[in-house]
């Protein structure tokens, strides 16, 4: 090989190294609906309302939060759909978790 292309080379590899980043970690909650169609936020059984206050004051405190919903098998739908609701209207973010997925 020539020197110029291993230098062409090097340098595309520099380039593309030099725009990586980590990016910064994004704040998570857990959020659990049971079987029965109640809610444990972060290990703390909570009613509807707590909910959405809990919602409110955690996405206040942390601007890009992330709330992971785990649904137990048998779950009724119309308490994850309430809870998807009170996610965004705390304007947080939802995702979904795997029934066997750990903290």
């Amino acid at each position: 090989m020539s020197r110029p292309f291993l230098r062409l080379a090097a340098a595309g590899l520099l380039a593309l190294l030099g725009g990586c980043y980590v990016p910064a970690p994004v704040p998570h909650a857990l959020l659990e609906v049971s079987a029965t169609g109640t809610y444990v936020l972060e290990g703390q059984a909570v009613d509807d309302a707590a909910l959405a206050a809990g919602l409110s004051a955690r996405r206040a405190a942390e601007p890009k939060l992330v709330v992971e919903i785990k649904v137990a098998p048998g779950a009724p739908m119309s308490a994850v759909d309430a809870a998807v609701a009170k996610i965004e209207a705390a304007q947080a973010r939802v995702a979904f978790v795997g029934a066997t997925a750990v903290r």
